[in-house]
């Protein structure tokens, strides 16, 4: 009971003790005083049971928010999936919160998107970047209308798993019940005995675990109708649609690999060239500035030269190994830099060393270098070990850093954009051939050097012109656990047992009661968004029956895949036409589901849910 109801409960108890108190007026039956006090009493009673039953999510678990014909979303579940999508948000951009200007500490219903009024008075929409678009409301509006949004669609599936006849099965429900024994073991992790009030801490005041629980059925039944629903659209799709849709949209399926650098130059790097730096732009003489200006130019040049450099080039592997080279001297000097080196007169000999071992063995196709200590040049010059510590630092950092940067300049399997993209409309253009330049200019070079000035030039040389591609994807198949024991004993199994074949592997899969396993067919890399394991899949010594040799641990740090690729699916070009044509098809079916089963969208009870 909050403190304003205290007050006015305990007001109204002196009330009735005052009036049984009091001289009664002529007129006034007893039997009414007792009427009086009755209500009275009742009325605190109820606000009592109000206040208890609001607690508890009864009220939130009568309203209904959003609905169709056979399935309803409370507001209790509707906070569930709100804080869902809220909570998603926030592992995605834990490092970017400030930049949002998203206080996790305060209410989402008080802080606007995109900031304070204050500080942006004249800006009622931002943009933020692609992926959070402009929006203009708060921040509980906008997960709110992202919630809405996903929730609408999650009715529509289960409709449509109703018409089809879908419901969950015995499996699906031990499934649930394996999900909320997770729930309530991180609920005793963090200290909490009653699972339901972690659940409330989480999910919002009043949430329970049979909220949960209704939330994570709808959420079930609505995977099964769309899995259903791609597996029926995908065995309506024969191979000459694929064929003719191929031929239809050719360009849309078409590749090209080209390799391409940008180099720029801007008036702090020319500052800091002229080593004016400390100087600021307010207290430059106009000698200092002629000097900048001129340091400017000159970077100017130097850009120039190294794209007529390229567009000299007639191999691919010359433009590979000039590219890698320029971003790996940079990074070793940066490298360099950031730490104090006593290599005496031997600092260029050194640098050259190292950016020379980084740049064959990136291009070698290495995602690990070697010791530096063990190169021949190092060896002669004799340098301390507390050098060579610092050295080793050097190349790893810049090794590393060269290794992310590289599938940004060796461009493979490139898609077409549209015409009116200048590197899309070079890149595949009728005649086009191998060795073939673009070069692409921003910045005027010729304005006044200021701050702010830039220049930049790009080079692009075509590596591969327009083709199919006809690389196989892979079959494979993979079992989950949270448990590494369990996992090491599964890899242990299949060695013993020497599993290649499809049917073992899931016959072990049930032995070990993975928590989750499955195949796919016709995998193609980053469908699963883990690098770990398409590191692991694309090695060279990765081929058809080869299993885990050890459990992989996934991004997640919690979860271990033991996996088998276990045969060739069709060529990639194939792959991609079937997969455009089930997303066409698939868009199409939800568009009529969409307007056959009607979600119904209390807009005011939306604000039932607490943020």
């Amino acid at each position: 009971m909050g403190k304003s109801n205290r007050i006015r409960a305990g007001r109204a108890e002196r009330d009735v003790m005052s009036l049984s108190a009091k001289k009664q007026k002529k007129g006034m039956p007893s039997w009414l005083m007792t009427v009086i006090a009755v209500v009275i009493t009742l009325a605190i009673l109820l606000s009592v049971v109000g206040l208890l039953l609001s607690s508890n999510g009864v009220f939130n678990r009568w309203a209904k928010v959003l609905s169709t014909e056979h399935f309803k979303v409370n507001a209790n579940m509707l906070s569930y999936y709100y804080y869902t999508e809220y909570q998603n948000f926030l592992s995605e951009n834990s490092n970017s919160l400030t930049y949002y200007s998203l206080d996790t500490s305060k209410s989402l219903k008080d802080q606007r998107f995109g900031g304070p009024e204050e500080t942006n008075p004249d800006e009622p929409t931002f943009y933020y970047d692609s992926m959070l678009g402009n929006f203009e409301g708060t921040w509980f509006d906008y997960f709110m209308d992202k919630t809405v949004t996903s929730v609408s669609s999650l009715l529509v599936y289960c409709e449509g798993a109703y018409a089809m006849g879908i419901e969950l099965e015995e499996a699906d429900y031990e499934q649930l019940d394996a999900n909320l024994t997770s729930l309530a073991s991180t609920a005793a992790t963090y200290g909490y005995t009653n699972v339901d009030s972690y659940i409330s801490a989480v999910y919002g005041a009043g949430v329970k675990e049979k909220d949960v629980r209704k939330s994570m059925e709808y959420s079930a039944l609505a995977n099964k109708a769309m899995t259903e629903l791609s597996n029926s659209l995908l065995d309506e799709i024969t191979d000459e649609d694929i064929e003719e849709k191929y031929e239809t949209d050719a360009q849309k399926f078409l590749l090209v690999d080209y390799s391409y650098y940008t180099f720029s130059v801007t008036y702090a790097d020319a500052k800091k060239q002229a080593e004016l730096s400390d100087v600021t732009d307010s207290n430059l003489t106009a000698e200092q500035k002629t000097k900048i200006a001129d340091k400017y130019a000159e970077l100017i040049a130097e850009a120039k030269k190294n794209v007529a450099s390229i567009e000299a080039m007639s191999k691919v592997e010359d433009v590979n190994d000039f590219i890698i080279g320029y971003v790996a001297t940079e990074e070793v000097d940066k490298a360099w830099n950031s730490q104090t080196i006593d290599a005496g007169d031997n600092v260029t000999v050194v640098k050259a060393a190292i950016v020379g071992e980084i740049k064959s063995e990136i291009l070698a196709g290495k995602t690990e270098g070697a010791s530096i200590k063990e190169n021949l040049v190092i060896k002669n010059l004799n340098l301390s070990d507390g050098v060579l510590g610092q050295l080793e630092t050097v190349k790893s950092t810049a090794f590393s850093e060269v290794l992310s940067d590289k599938d940004v300049y060796l461009r493979e399997k490139v898609n077409f954009v549209s015409e009116t993209d200048e590197v899309s409309a070079w890149a595949f253009a009728d005649g086009a051939k191998v060795g073939d330049t673009k070069v692409i200019t921003a910045g005027d070079e010729k304005a006044e050097v200021k701050s702010g000035s830039t220049y930049s030039t790009s080079v692009y040389f075509l590596a591969k012109t327009p083709y199919r591609d006809a690389e196989k994807t892979k079959n494979i198949a993979y079992m989950l656990f949270t448990d590494e024991n369990a996992a090491k004993a599964a890899v242990q199994a299949m060695m013993d047992r020497d599993i290649s074949e499809l049917s073992d592997f899931e016959a072990l899969a049930d032995e070990f009661s993975a928590s989750a396993h499955t195949h796919l067919e016709d995998y193609v890399k980053g469908s699963l968004q883990s690098n770990t394991f398409d590191t692991w899949l694309y090695a060279d010594e990765v081929t058809v029956g080869t299993y885990t040799a050890a459990p992989l641990k996934l991004e997640d740090g919690t979860t271990y895949c033991v996996a088998l690729y276990y045969g060739d699916g069709h060529e990639s070009w194939y792959v991609t036409v079937k997969n455009q044509l089930l997303t066409e098809h698939f868009d199409e079916t939800m568009a009529e589901w969409t307007e056959i089963y009607k979600v119904e969208i209390k807009e005011k009870a939306l604000d039932r849910v607490d943020a």
